[in-house]
């Protein structure tokens, strides 16, 4: 693996993380995910 891709990969960790902990911790009922859905359209648009 090239360094410049361990770099992103380093860049991005904690965030990646730090999300996913906040979706595991915020379950909502498959098919009815609205404030899970409106938490990734604003990652998404940042």
């Amino acid at each position: 693996m090239s360094t410049n891709v361990k770099e992103k990969i380093a860049q991005y960790e904690d965030y990646l993380i730090n999300t996913r902990r906040y979706l595991h911790e915020n379950p909502e009922i498959s098919g009815v995910e609205f404030e899970t859905a409106a938490f990734l359209k604003m990652k998404l648009k940042n």
